[in-house]
């Protein structure tokens, strides 16, 4: 809906409307209750990191990324909506996987030991074509460089 009204507004006013839509993004200063986080977290304290099954796929972006890629469209003649993503799928399992990997504790994963929450889609994805053909932009950051990043960041604040 705010998209709309914008777009309303931008056409009266005479304006034109770039509408990065944001998908799953990670990184340094996530809100340590999201998934990235919370695993890295519990893993570099030693404590079990309980997840779902991890089957779900899923869309993730690194913050660097993300912020380079608004920035790219915002220099951009593009208008309209545009999905800010990696365009890559990967199964949340394997996430946790890297994360695990990266501390060194793979022994803590309890894959499986939490339900899904309700309403969670098996597959979140975008469709990142305007963003590489349009806008121009290609991600930098690799998801595995992303979470060697995320832990580093996260590992820092926990000594």
């Amino acid at each position: 809906m705010l998209f709309r009204s914008a777009s309303a507004y931008a056409k009266g006013a005479g304006l034109q409307l770039a509408w990065g839509r944001i998908f799953l993004c990670y990184g340094p200063g996530e809100d340590d209750r999201r998934l990235v986080p919370s695993v890295i977290r519990a893993l570099l304290a030693g404590h079990e990191a309980e997840v779902s099954d991890g089957k779900q796929w899923r869309d993730l972006i690194h913050i660097d990324d993300l912020a380079r890629a608004f920035v790219t469209l915002l220099d951009s003649p593009v208008t309209g909506a545009v999905n800010i993503a990696s365009g890559e799928e990967v199964r949340l399992a394997e996430v946790i996987a890297l994360i695990a990997a990266e501390v060194g504790r793979p022994e803590l994963v309890r894959l499986g030991a939490l339900p899904r929450r309700e309403g969670d889609p098996p597959k979140l994805l975008a469709t990142v074509s305007r963003l590489h053909e349009e806008v121009g932009f290609e991600r930098q950051i690799t998801l595995e460089n992303g979470i060697r990043d995320t832990v580093a960041w996260w590992r820092e604040r926990q000594q």
